[in-house]
């Protein structure tokens, strides 16, 4: 590319905006992480290992591990390095996810929705030229998404609350919203 009088040329990588340039990487990493993967000792890889394009979960059973791991990620490309949080609960795209331990040596996973505090929530208004079904559709679904995420009933009750005064400040009618509100999901 060229800047004012200065002629650059990419030397690495794949140019940004390019239509294969996500699939491109992904697949570099996939390729990665198996060669990595199959390179560790079997009980002390991840227990489990998740990766959407640049966002990890992993789940290991100790710290030293999940240390470990990282590590050893990190001496895969001089370029590519992890950034990480090592918890008991974490937030990875619109969830938080938690382990819980019932019983020494058992684990379960609880999750809840997460939304971030910037997010403004821009529904679609009443008053747009959408089909009727849409407005009622877009909510339902909310709702379904909300029940399925939530792990806990109260988390669930506590967000659906929260998502019915933000549709009433879009202008929704609370003659309208109970009917979505209250067929199970």
């Amino acid at each position: 590319c060229q800047f004012s009088n200065d002629v650059y040329k990419q030397i690495k990588g794949v140019a940004m905006g390019q239509p294969c340039a996500v699939v491109f990487a992904v697949i570099y990493l996939l390729q990665l992480e198996l060669d990595l993967l199959h390179s560790i000792y079997s009980p002390n890889r991840p227990l489990l290992f998740i990766r959407f394009i640049d966002d990890i979960f992993a789940i290991f059973k100790t710290t030293s591990d999940a240390h470990t791991f990282i590590t050893l990620y990190n001496k895969l490309h001089d370029s590519i390095k992890l950034t990480y949080d090592i918890s008991t609960s974490v937030t990875i795209m619109d969830l938080t996810v938690s382990i819980i331990q019932p019983l020494p040596h058992t684990f379960t996973l609880a999750s809840d929705i997460f939304q971030k505090p910037t997010n403004k929530y821009l529904y679609i208004t009443p008053k747009s030229y959408h089909h009727p079904s849409i407005f009622a559709n877009f909510i339902t679904s909310e709702l379904r998404r909300y029940r399925l995420y939530c792990s806990e009933d109260s988390d669930y009750q506590a967000t659906k609350t929260l998502f019915y005064d933000r549709l009433l400040s879009r202008g929704y009618q609370h003659s309208y919203l109970p009917l979505l509100f209250n067929t199970p999901v």
